[in-house]
C-alpha cells in the first residue's frame, strides 16, 4: 500500500492557508519582521501603519460613527499601533480617548513618532490615574503586545483591571495584555477581549489554553509581509477543516476489504476488554476495512460477544489473564497480513506483558500505533528511535514523561516544546494529548482546534489510537494521519457534547458521533 506524504502544502497568506493555519512565537515573528525589512525593503514604520489601519477598519465596524473609543497604550510597539488606530478613528468623527500607561517622554522610536502624530488629531489623550472615569462603547488594548514573560505588573495590571471592569466590547492588538504569546499562559490577569486583531499570522499562545478563553474572535491581517518569509519561520500550525478533508483517504469505486486497510489491535487485559473493544469499533468506524483484535486467550471469548465486525484471535496469556511474552512469534507471523498495527490500549503493566511488547516492537516493521500500557512498558528503553517504520506515540502528559524521564507538571510548562523535542528524540510522530491536543513530528507541529472538556473521561484516548491506527492502515503516513485522527476525534467529541452535554458524555459517544464528524468534515449534507 502506498503511503501519503508526511508533507502538507499550503499557500500563507493573511496567516489563513488553504491548508491550514499559520502560528508564530513572539522570537519567531520578531524575526519574520527583521527579514520583511531586509528583503522587501519594508519600514517597520509601515508595518505599524499597516497594523493601525486595521485595527481601525475593525472598529468602525463595531460601533457607530460618533461612537465613544477608548484606547489603552503601552509605551512599546503596540501602544505605537494604538496611536495609529486613534488618528485614524479621530480623523473619522470617533470621540477618541486615548490612555497612556505612562508618560509620553517614555516613548521611543516609531511608536513615539506615531504618538507626535497623534497630538495633531482631535483625539483627547489622558494618563491613567485610579480617579479616571469612562463610559466607552468600545476599548481597544493596545498596552503589551506579544512580549510579555511572567506576571503584569503595576500599572498595567491595575490598567487591564480596570478595562475588565468597563464591560465594554474590547478589540485586544495582537495579543490580549496579560496572555503570553507563546504559552497562552495567563499568570495573573489578561484583558478579555471579544476581538483580537492579529498581523501576518495568529500568534501561538491565541491557539492553546488558557489564552483561547481570553481572545475572543481572531482576525488575522495581511500587514503586507511575503507568505515566503512567513513560511520560513513560522513553524507551527492550526488544523483546520479544510486540510483534513483534503487527507483523508477516498474509495475507488472498484474496490475490496483487503485495499482498504487491513489493522492488528494488540490490546486487553483482565478488567480492560472495554480498551480494546472501542479501539477496535473506532477502527471500524474510520473506515479500516479489516480490522482484527489480538488479545489474552482468556477473554477471546468476551471480545467474540462485544464485537460482531471484528475478527478475534487468542494469544498466549499470563497467570493475571495478560499477553505473555511467548506471544511474539504469534503476533509477528500474523502482522505479515497487515498494513499497521495499534498497541497499547488495557495492555497493563504486567512484568511478561512488557518483555512481550518490547521484543514485538523491536522486530516488527509495519506502521504502528504505540499507545497506554506500551508506552508505559517501552519507558527506558531505545526501542521506539530505532524504529524504521512510521510510528505514532499517543501518549497524555504522564506517560510521556516517563518515556523522556520528566515530570509531567514540567511538560504542561512546554507542551510544543516537548513534544518537538519528543518527535526528533523517538523518530516518531507525536500525539500530546490534553486541552489542545499537540501533534509534532517530521520537522512540523500542528495544535488541534477540536474537542471539550467532555472528553475527560475513560477510553477517549483507546478511540483516538482506533482512528488514528485506521486511518494508518488506510495509507496515510504517521504525520498526516496523527492530525487528522486527532481532529475527527475531537469533532466527533464536539458533536456528542452539544447532543448529549459534556457532563454526560462518555467514549462509546464519539464512536457514534464518528460517522457525522466525517460526513461534516467531508461535506457531505445527507
Amino acid at each position: 500500500m502506498r503511503f501519503k506524504s508526511n508533507a502538507l502544502a499550503y499557500n500563507c497568506r493573511h496567516g489563513e492557508t488553504k491548508d491550514k493555519m499559520k502560528l508564530a512565537s513572539a522570537t519567531q515573528m520578531r524575526k519574520i519582521e527583521d527579514e520583511a525589512v531586509k528583503r522587501q525593503g519594508i519600514a517597520l514604520k509601515e508595518l505599524m501603519a499597516s497594523a493601525g489601519q486595521a485595527v481601525a477598519a475593525l472598529a468602525a465596524k463595531l460601533i457607530p460613527a460618533q461612537g465613544q473609543i477608548a484606547i489603552f497604550c503601552g509605551h512599546g510597539n503596540n501602544g505605537g499601533d494604538g496611536f495609529i488606530a486613534a488618528r485614524h478613528l479621530a480623523l473619522n468623527g470617533y470621540q477618541v480617548t486615548v490612555v497612556l500607561a505612562s508618560d509620553a517622554d517614555d516613548l521611543k522610536g516609531i511608536a513615539a513618532e506615531a504618538y507626535d502624530s497623534l497630538t495633531k488629531s482631535s483625539a483627547r489623550i489622558v494618563k491613567f490615574n485610579s480617579g479616571l472615569c469612562l463610559r466607552p462603547g468600545l476599548v481597544i488594548d493596545a498596552l503589551l503586545g506579544f512580549g510579555l514573560k511572567g506576571e503584569v505588573r503595576k500599572p498595567i495590571r491595575e490598567i487591564i483591571a480596570y478595562i475588565n471592569s468597563l464591560k465594554a466590547e474590547t478589540i485586544a492588538i495582537d495579543v490580549p495584555s496579560g496572555v503570553n504569546s507563546d504559552t497562552g499562559e495567563v499568570a495573573n490577569i489578561a484583558i478579555k477581549a471579544a476581538h483580537t486583531v492579529t498581523f501576518t499570522c495568529p500568534k501561538i499562545g491565541l491557539a492553546l489554553y488558557p489564552g483561547a478563553e481570553y481572545v475572543g474572535r481572531i482576525h488575522p491581517v495581511d500587514i503586507g509581509i511575503a507568505p515566503e518569509i512567513v513560511e520560513e519561520f513560522a513553524t507551527t500550525n492550526l488544523a483546520t477543516e479544510e486540510m483534513i478533508k483534503s487527507l483523508l483517504p477516498r474509495r475507488e469505486r472498484e474496490t475490496n476489504k483487503h485495499r482498504c486497510g487491513r489493522l492488528l489491535i494488540v490490546a486487553g487485559s483482565a478488567g480492560m476488554t472495554g480498551a480494546a473493544a472501542m479501539t477496535a469499533m473506532a477502527a471500524l468506524r474510520m473506515g479500516a476495512g479489516i480490522v482484527t483484535l489480538a488479545v489474552p486467550a482468556g477473554l477471546n471469548d468476551i471480545l467474540e460477544v462485544k464485537l460482531t465486525e471484528v475478527m478475534t484471535v487468542p494469544l498466549p496469556e499470563t497467570k493475571e489473564r495478560s499477553i505473555a511474552a511467548a506471544a511474539v512469534d504469534k503476533v509477528l507471523k500474523l502482522l505479515r497480513n497487515f498494513d499497521a498495527l495499534a498497541i497499547g490500549p488495557g495492555l497493563s503493566r504486567n512484568r511478561e506483558t512488557a518483555q512481550f511488547v518490547r521484543e514485538l516492537m523491536t522486530q516488527t516493521t509495519v506502521p504502528a500505533v504505540i499507545d497506554a500500557d506500551a508506552l508505559n512498558n517501552l519507558a527506558g528503553t531505545d526501542i521506539v528511535s530505532g524504529r524504521q517504520a512510521p510510528t505514532v506515540l499517543t501518549p497524555h502528559s504522564g506517560e510521556l514523561g516517563r518515556l523522556m524521564d520528566m515530570a509531567s507538571a514540567d511538560i504542561e510548562v512546554d507542551r510544543i516544546g516537548i513534544a518537538e523535542k519528543a518527535g526528533a528524540e523517538f523518530n516518531a510522530t507525536i500525539v500530546l494529548k490534553g486541552s489542545r491536543t499537540i501533534i509534532s513530528g517530521h520537522k512540523a507541529t500542528m495544535i488541534n482546534p477540536s474537542g471539550n472538556p467532555g472528553l475527560a473521561t475513560a477510553g477517549t484516548g483507546d478511540v483516538l489510537t482506533g482512528i488514528i491506527s485506521s486511518l494508518l492502515a488506510q495509507g496515510l503516513a504517521d504525520y498526516p494521519a496523527a492530525v487528522a485522527g486527532s481532529y475527527l476525534h475531537g469533532l466527533a467529541g464536539d458533536i456528542a457534547a452539544a447532543a448529549k452535554g459534556e457532563l454526560a458524555l462518555i467514549a462509546t459517544d464519539l464512536i457514534d458521533c464518528l460517522p457525522k464528524a466525517i460526513k461534516k468534515v467531508m461535506g457531505d449534507k445527507n
